[in-house]
């Protein structure tokens, strides 16, 4: 059986989510052939990914804005799933999952896939690298252990021949809210930007996820930019910095209703 795991990881949570669930199914299965496809750079989904060879697949991101970032999003909708089985994971910080696996689902469906199950699992937030301290130790041992778990489930859906029947409740928010809520990091957030001079090795260039950096000229187009932090995580010279973000932590509790501890206490979890 050749299984594809296509994943979306900025700042490394799903890749390692996702490089769990590898070694487990490859642990307990000899008979299985796996491929990881890093989808994250701009240059990646930009040409034509042969998928041909996948006879199954697991597809993994993490959560912007309640929903999987809207340039995965834009992707998968140019795949042809042709009945074939999937399954999917997504990573967050903590604060909202929101409507990620719905929104997921429904496309993965419509493009002909079949999707089997979900997970969530928990991480640390991408913006404490503006200053948040949110779940700075996840995914831990306890999450891993979850993502073993999930696994295991999968290969045994993968492995049995019958029809699973996997729905997700529809949520009940309309076009116009997601929307908004997508675009909040960058009405509220700034682009990195650089803090000195640099290099210019390039790197920040080739792991942008969205083609929105110039390094020569030490320019990120402000539209293009999803404020994933990838250029910031992973510079060399550490020459990017963010704002400080601090305010917006007690924003976001607000908004969505949450007190700290809540946030500490979430738990990573198969559906």
């Amino acid at each position: 059986m050749n299984i594809c795991l296509i994943f979306f990881s900025a700042t490394n949570n799903t890749k390692t989510i996702g490089e769990v669930i590898t070694r487990e199914i490859e642990k307990n299965s000899r008979s299985v052939n796996l491929l990881l496809i890093d989808i994250t750079p701009y240059s990646v989904r930009n040409q034509k990914v042969n998928l041909k060879q996948c006879e199954k697949f697991i597809f993994g991101f993490p959560v912007y804005g309640w929903r999987a970032p809207s340039v995965v999003r834009e992707w998968l909708k140019t795949l042809e799933g042709k009945g074939r089985e999937c399954a999917m994971f997504f990573t967050y910080g903590g604060i909202n999952s929101g409507v990620v696996h719905y929104d997921t689902y429904q496309i993965l469906e419509e493009n002909g896939f079949k999707v089997l199950s979900s997970a969530e699992f928990i991480a640390s937030h991408t913006y404490n690298l503006g200053g948040w301290n949110v779940l700075e130790n996840r995914p831990n041992d306890e999450d891993f252990k979850i993502a073993r778990q999930y696994a295991q489930s999968i290969l045994k859906k993968f492995q049995e021949s019958d029809l699973h029947s996997f729905q997700i409740k529809p949520h009940e928010y309309s076009d116009k809210t997601l929307k908004r809520i997508e675009n909040n990091p960058k009405r509220m957030v700034n682009p990195p930007r650089w803090a000195a001079e640099c290099d210019v090795c390039g790197l920040c260039d080739n792991l942008c996820p969205t083609n929105a950096i110039d390094a020569e000229n030490q320019i990120i187009n402000e539209e293009k930019c999803i404020r994933c932090f990838s250029c910031v995580l992973n510079c060399p010279e550490s020459v990017l910095e963010v704002d400080d973000l601090t305010r917006l932590y007690k924003m976001a509790l607000k908004v969505e209703h949450l007190l700290e501890k809540e946030i500490n206490n979430r738990k990573s979890k198969i559906l």
